[in-house]
């Protein structure tokens, strides 16, 4: 007979197709992300980051979090939750899986929209510590969040200050002020510009040195 307390099992329960390499949710209002799973982790991608999270003791299912982000699976089923608020509900497994995306063909780059004719690029400080980078061009603002892909967004109309969206993400700006929404959702908000700068502009080719004369044969002596 074993006496005493030898301590916790975690069982670690994966979604069906989690064997998969990329699991594709769809949730509540035409919403969706993408997960990798790993032993003990998942890597979650979402519009405007990609967050690793840790697997943690849950009672029923898989939990995996960060202390912030908390991803929720049991089945087929998840949501998450960031802060104790849930952000993605109602989510359920995609019936085909993600298979990488081809990379799309970049746009011709606009023209340049600060007063010396070059891009004008600015870092911005939000709440939670959150910060992305926007470049702005007099056609389109290009959005960087650290490792996610780069997002490129069209001017709309705006009743103040200036608004960049793709029908899904937008970008509204006024100022040294600035927020991000998804669908209806404020994901970066309360953004202050903490520095601008303009990029270099890319430096011309050197022009061609002329072509030397061929120097003609030199008359035979005989």
């Amino acid at each position: 007979m074993v006496t005493g307390f030898v301590g916790w099992v975690v069982v670690s329960v994966l979604p069906v197709n989690a064997q998969q390499s990329s699991v594709l949710y769809t949730c509540d209002q035409g919403r969706s992300f993408e997960v990798e799973y790993e032993a003990g982790a998942a890597q979650v991608t979402l519009p405007l980051e990609i967050l690793a999270l840790s697997q943690v003791v849950s009672a029923s299912g898989a939990r995996y979090s960060d202390g912030r982000t908390t991803l929720y699976t049991q089945g087929n089923e998840a949501f998450i939750e960031v802060d104790g608020q849930r952000t993605y509900s109602n989510c359920v497994i995609a019936d085909d899986l993600l298979s990488p995306a081809p990379t799309p063909t970049p746009p011709p780059t606009p023209q340049p929209l600060s007063d010396s004719g070059l891009p004008l690029v600015v870092n911005y400080q939000c709440n939670y510590n959150r910060t992305f980078q926007a470049t702005y061009f007099s056609e389109s603002v290009e959005l960087r969040f650290g490792a996610a892909p780069i997002l490129i967004l069209p001017p709309v109309e705006s009743g103040s200050g200036t608004r960049y969206s793709d029908g899904r993400v937008t970008l509204s700006s006024q100022g040294d002020e600035a927020l991000i929404e998804v669908g209806e959702s404020i994901v970066y908000e309360n953004c202050v510009a903490q520095e601008t700068t303009t990029l270099a502009p890319t430096p011309a080719a050197p022009a061609s040195a002329p072509a030397q004369p061929v120097p003609a044969p030199v008359p035979g002596l005989w």
